[in-house]
């Protein structure tokens, strides 16, 4: 497996690993990997900042006092009550950065109003988009290990004014659908298959169809989910259609149903249908979704 080299010893992975060593081989393994990526967070610190100036690539190097600042700052991470006293130390001479720890506080006695009282203090979390002016906050699921993160945002002050609009402050977050999924998965939760539609319409001629419309435009006025069956197939087929889309109710519309202004809803499940008015079957249909 090759060896790795941190603060100047050598450890052999394939020793540990041939040891059964699996506890200490983790442990490294974590280590080296946070090690690397304090590497690459600092990298601009070391290196300087590069940026183009009369057509040429030039370099902008930190202050020595203020990459040491910022090293301090990355280990900034833990308790509220450990880390808000340690960063007052720190940038006690900065009156701007003692503004925005007090700032900070103020965003964290607001979570505790809401009940939360579980998070960590981490003064390392650089987002990786610039638009940030103020709190920044991730929401990790460790158990996913190197893709924990499923919630990332912050506060930007003047994203909206930059895109032409108002000066207008502002939060927002972004989730990954994909890794809550994987997550609630890995928890053990099963996730339900929501049907796509409350109800299918479905026009029994070209003739109705105008009537057919204005019933799918009524029903999804009073907020439900209404699909529409366009391709004129035959009743047994478009029912079995339904069937296999998982959709709990079917509204059939044929020349007598746009005569009487009315329409048959057909409960999949139990097998049943009844001669409704739109504003029944909505109330049916609302009663029987929970919504």
């Amino acid at each position: 497996l090759g060896s790795v080299e941190v603060d100047s010893r050598i450890y052999r992975l394939d020793e540990l690993y041939g040891a059964g060593e699996a506890g200490e081989l983790v442990d490294f393994i974590g280590k080296a990997v946070e090690k690397l990526k304090l590497a690459q967070k600092l990298r601009w610190v070391y290196y300087g900042v590069p940026y183009e100036r009369d057509g040429r690539e030039e370099f902008f190097k930190m202050p020595p006092d203020v990459v040491d600042t910022l090293i301090s700052m990355m280990d900034l991470v833990g308790p509220r009550d450990e880390v808000i006293p340690r960063a007052r130390e720190l940038f006690k001479d900065s009156e701007s950065a003692m503004k925005a720890l007090d700032a900070f506080e103020e965003v964290l006695d607001a979570l505790s109003w809401y009940g939360v009282e579980r998070y960590t203090a981490d003064l390392s979390i650089a987002r990786g988009l610039e638009y940030y002016t103020g709190t920044v906050f991730e929401i990790d699921c460790p158990f996913l290990g190197a893709q924990k993160q499923v919630c990332g945002g912050g506060r930007y002050d003047k994203l909206v004014e930059e895109f032409g609009g108002p000066s207008l402050p502002a939060t927002g977050f972004a989730l990954g659908l994909d890794r809550l999924i994987l997550a609630l998965e890995r928890s053990g939760v099963e996730l339900p298959s929501p049907s796509r539609a409350d109800a299918y319409v479905i026009p029994l001629s070209p003739e109705v169809l105008p009537y057919a419309v204005g019933v799918a435009r009524e029903l999804r006025s009073k907020g439900l989910r209404i699909e529409m069956g366009l391709l004129r197939r035959r009743l047994g087929r478009e029912l079995s259609n339904v069937d296999r889309l998982g959709i709990p109710f079917a509204i059939i519309i044929g020349p007598e149903e746009a005569k009487r202004g009315i329409l048959t809803l057909r409960d999949m499940r139990a097998k049943e249908q009844y001669e409704l008015s739109v504003g029944e079957a909505a109330e049916v249909i609302r009663g029987a979704i929970g919504r």
